[in-house]
């Protein structure tokens, strides 16, 4: 009868120790999961963070596809080419409320459209754009509830379609009213 209790134990404690071992795995994948949800989401609200506050520059992205294809060569700036950011900065800021307005004259009568913004603000940089390419006579008009932005306003339908098409850039012809 001694064997038989002895075995008992051995297995009663065998059991315990298979118990506690499986309760210790148990308890283990809890803290890993809790650890790795925990880590989850300060990650995502991170970068919820970072889009909410950075959001302007990344629709911009969406807005003026120029941007993302700029890299530049190097990291380093010197002065001349922040003096020169600064003055490309000042010409957007100069765009007068007036230049958004039509600029209609009796013989001119066609747009040649090339972009249309709910913001201001995109319309001016894409003016600025298109002035460095040379394309002084570039304009804003209101458009409906849009802004858009003009080669400039030709007298025929020939002269804006002519323009567009050596802009290299996709737009349409907007007759005035």
């Amino acid at each position: 009868m001694g064997n038989i209790e002895t075995k008992e134990n051995n297995d009663f404690k065998a059991l315990t120790e298979g118990a506690a071992k499986i309760d210790r795995k148990a308890k283990e994948r809890k803290i890993n999961s809790i650890i790795f949800w925990f880590a989850l989401i300060c990650i995502l609200s991170g970068s919820s963070i970072v889009g909410y506050v950075k959001q302007d520059f990344i629709i911009g992205w969406f807005e003026n596809p120029r941007k993302i294809a700029y890299t530049p060569s190097s990291n380093t700036v010197d002065d001349s080419e922040l003096d020169h950011n600064a003055e490309k900065e000042k010409l957007v800021e100069q765009i007068t409320e007036e230049e958004i307005r039509t600029k209609i004259t009796n013989k001119a009568s066609y747009y040649a459209v090339v972009g249309s913004f709910y913001e201001v603000k995109n319309a001016k940089n894409l003016v600025k754009l298109i002035k460095e390419e040379g394309y002084n006579d570039v304009i804003i008009f209101q458009n409906g509830n849009l802004k858009s932005v003009s080669l400039g306003i030709f007298s025929t339908l020939n002269e804006a379609q002519k323009a567009l098409k050596q802009s290299g850039r996709n737009g349409w012809v907007k007759k005035t009213k």
